[in-house]
């Protein structure tokens, strides 16, 4: 037992690596949590299914306390990780406003670049089929219902920023540099898995196109209001495309 914790002990290394093995070790146990609790909005449909009196358990319902989940398991507790037990201040955590110009040109033309993309995209019945997730009445509009929904699921945007674009990022900069942007995208296609397969690869671009902007610029913020337009976009485009 001595030896095993000797052995595990000279394994921790020097500063740097320890960084890296608490927020691997942080991120392993949110995006599983993500997975496996997030897999009861499915069960909360199924209950649904056999009681439509309980609103607690309604779809609308279920999704909203997925993307809560989200919210939770990628913002709220790796937040607390970075700050208290990294000692990484609220400022190099990308949550600024001041940005170079050059920077701000650069989520402008990604934006350019990507919304003709949904818009193609919202011709395809499997996009039609996914977006969005709660399913709406469309004649008349529920309006409120829609409106309940993109707040909670901006809070989802929140999250997947702030986790695959600065905690998986800034804390490990400085030991491997802009290679770190290589290594948040493998899960952040991953948890793609089970959208259009279209999606699911783009995501590996969209992930190395923000990666890179977030890391140049220091801030996450023009990114959370770049991926919640595009998503906003689809939603929208996809009920525009059902209504026809």
């Amino acid at each position: 037992m001595k030896e095993l914790f000797t052995l595990i002990k000279s394994m921790l290394g020097d500063r740097y690596e320890r960084r890296v093995q608490i927020v691997v070790f942080t991120s392993v146990l949110m995006l599983s949590l993500v997975y496996y609790l997030g897999s009861g909005s499915v069960l909360g449909l199924k209950v649904y299914s056999l009681n439509h009196n309980s609103i607690w358990l309604s779809p609308l319902a279920a999704r909203c306390l997925w993307a809560l989940l989200c919210f939770c398991c990628y913002a709220c507790i790796p937040f607390l990780v970075s700050r208290f037990v990294l000692g990484i201040p609220l400022n190099a955590q990308g949550f600024t406003l001041r940005i170079p110009p050059t920077h701000v040109k650069g989520y402008w033309a990604a934006a350019g670049f990507m919304f003709p993309l949904v818009l193609a995209a919202s011709f395809l019945p499997a996009f039609q089929r996914t977006y969005p997730f709660v399913e709406l009445q469309l004649e008349p509009f529920a309006w409120k219902e829609f409106l309940i929904w993109e707040f909670f699921y901006l809070l989802q945007f929140v999250g997947v920023e702030y986790f695959f674009r600065s905690f998986l990022l800034f804390p490990l900069a400085e030991k491997f540099g802009k290679m770190t942007v290589y290594l948040s995208i493998l899960p952040y296609v991953m948890i793609h898995f089970g959208k259009p397969l279209p999606e699911t690869l783009a995501a590996a671009f969209a992930g190395w196109l923000l990666g890179n902007l977030a890391l140049r610029s220091g801030s996450i913020v023009p990114g959370i209001a770049l991926h919640f337009g595009v998503a906003l976009s689809m939603d929208v485009l996809s009920l525009w495309q059902q209504s026809r």
